[in-house]
């Protein structure tokens, strides 16, 4: 894909190009499951990143069959300062929340499971650990940043196709009762 060589080629003059005049199809993938915002994020790319975001594509989406985004991937390595303001900054900005891949972890329990990096990276604070402590800020601000592990009951009413279950839900939360002929929405 010619976006996604030029992503990894870091050449800013073609990748504009492509983006504005190319037409490009931001949920395109190439043969190893990445679509060109995987690239821009790996490469730290923050201009691409935000161009592509801006023309639908979306930084949450999976990348190949394990369902990793590219907090999941980043969070695997090291945790450079780049990287780590890169994270902060995507996740601010477009109100990004933790996922859950395949085998039902999200990018804060794989920095828990591989957190093994050293104190100090030539003189550096530990990104990784900073990383953890503003995912656990987010979460304790808004419980909702993160994917549950099991499905709520509104999300199994909604699987099952119970609409009138889900209402029910939705009113008890909201602490409405539900009436007669009372429209919910």
């Amino acid at each position: 894909l010619p976006l996604n060589q030029a992503i990894l080629r870091g050449n800013p003059f073609i990748v504009k190009t492509l983006l504005e005049y190319g037409n490009p199809n931001p949920f395109v993938r190439d043969a190893h499951g990445k679509s060109p915002i995987h690239l821009a994020a790996a490469k730290l790319d923050r201009e691409t990143f935000d161009h592509l975001a801006a023309l639908g594509s979306d930084p949450l989406m999976p990348v190949g069959s394990e369902g990793n985004t590219f907090l999941h991937l980043m969070a695997l390595g090291t945790i450079k300062d780049q990287e780590y303001d890169f994270i902060k900054r995507a996740v601010s900005k477009y109100g990004l929340r933790l996922t859950r891949n395949r085998e039902n972890r999200t990018a804060l329990n794989t920095i828990k499971a591989y957190s093994g990096q050293s104190a100090s990276l030539r003189g550096q604070p530990n990104f990784k650990r900073k990383t953890w402590e503003f995912f656990e800020l987010l979460i304790s601000q808004n419980p909702n940043f993160v994917d549950q592990p099991d499905d709520t009951a509104l999300i199994k009413a909604v699987k099952r196709g119970d609409l009138v279950a889900a209402k029910q839900i939705i009113a008890d939360k909201q602490g409405l009762e539900q009436k007669p002929g009372r429209q919910l929405y």
